[in-house]
């Protein structure tokens, strides 16, 4: 439900963003921010790789199937030439999703369970599409990553892992345009996600793969922040990437941050400097965390910036170091989008663990050097 919540306030935030436009006829290229309610049907496939405490032979496997309804947020941009329109976004979708808090009694033992948690899932599209006037037909497709937790359950013992999964995502749809900025669509999504190891050997030892595939039928609602401003009668004068910006961020695991940085702008083009963040987790029993990181990227078109980042991560006592990138997107002359991607590695420990953020930033300007 929190993670609903975050979704639904990102989109309510921006929608001020978009009221009040001129009636024109729509063009497809520029920002945008898109909501998603999903309904999802899936199957989760378990295979054993030994005689363990939760199966009887090598080899064992079974299959259960899965459903639920969810939401997604995304946000991407647009260019249009001609009918072809071609674009990138990312999104994330929330628990549920065609899995969500699955329990299933095992095929093996009546007495025993296993438990299929989905907590998120997230996407990097590439997207290609043919706008007949105010009607879009596209195609996509990308890679994916997802937070699912396996839990084999003998109560009281049990096992209980999450890993992060890598992934892909293809699916098409078609979207209307209903006003000059908004547009609602129908579309199909298909993920799989590369089977992840659970493996224990204490008490109830056990050692098996949980594989993830899932439809998604979605339904879209797509609100677009700037169109060429002989059509829209305005556009984004006056945004700036460089100078001081601050923000607010949702991420995971479940989790709200405040940010502020500074961006230096290079030959109109080339994107650098510091970040600092402050967190207030909602989840598995952390209370506090920041993170103190660089940011470098480029604006591939005046309003979209593709940065890479690195940098420290505190979550209670815990260090990670970080590395990661998103697309950051603006969508008035102070505001922007941003939807990033980071791999975490546990001071000590491996590169196990792959954290979303999105949110908003209002940027003061005059950064260049």
């Amino acid at each position: 439900m929190k993670r609903l919540l975050a979704a639904a306030g990102l989109a309510a935030a921006v929608v001020a963003a978009s009221a009040g436009a001129a009636s024109a006829q729509y063009v497809w290229d520029g920002p945008r921010l898109t909501l998603q309610p999903i309904f999802g049907v899936g199957t989760a496939t378990y295979v054993f790789n030994t005689d363990g405490y939760y199966n009887d032979a090598p080899g064992d496997r079974f299959s259960h199937p899965v459903r639920g309804f969810t939401i997604g947020v995304g946000g991407g941009y647009d260019w249009q030439t001609g009918p072809m329109v071609y674009g990138i976004d990312m999104a994330v979708i929330s628990g549920n999703g065609g899995v969500g808090n699955y329990d299933v009694q095992s095929p093996y033992d009546p007495d025993q369970g296993f438990e299929l948690k989905f907590h998120w899932a997230t996407t990097v599209n590439a997207r290609l599409g043919v706008a007949l006037d105010r009607t879009l037909f596209y195609v996509q497709a990308g890679p994916a990553f997802t937070h699912l937790i396996n839990e084999a359950n003998d109560e009281p013992d049990r096992v209980r892992i999450g890993r992060w999964p890598l992934g892909v995502g293809a699916g098409f749809g078609i979207e209307q345009a209903v006003t000059d900025r908004t547009a609602i669509g129908v579309g199909y999504r298909f993920l799989a996600f590369a089977p992840f190891r659970v493996a224990s050997n204490g008490a109830t030892p056990t050692d098996h793969t949980v594989q993830y595939r899932a439809h998604l039928v979605q339904t879209s609602l797509t609100w677009r922040f700037d169109q060429a401003e002989e059509v829209r009668g305005r556009g984004l004068e006056g945004f700036d990437w460089g100078g001081t910006y601050f923000g607010v961020l949702y991420g995971s695991p479940s989790s709200f941050h405040a940010t502020a940085g500074y961006n230096f702008v290079l030959g109109d083009r080339f994107v650098f400097g510091p970040e600092v963040r402050g967190a207030l987790f909602t989840c598995c029993n952390l209370r506090y965390g920041g993170d103190v990181m660089a940011r470098t990227g480029v604006i591939v078109d005046e309003h979209l910036l593709v940065y890479a980042s690195a940098g420290l991560r505190w979550r209670d006592t815990t260090r990670f170091t970080t590395v990661g990138g998103g697309m950051e997107i603006a969508m008035s002359p102070r505001v922007s989008g941003l939807m990033e991607l980071a791999a975490l590695r546990d001071t000590g420990g491996d590169w196990g663990e792959v954290s979303f953020m999105g949110g908003l930033r209002i940027h003061l300007g005059g950064g260049a050097p």
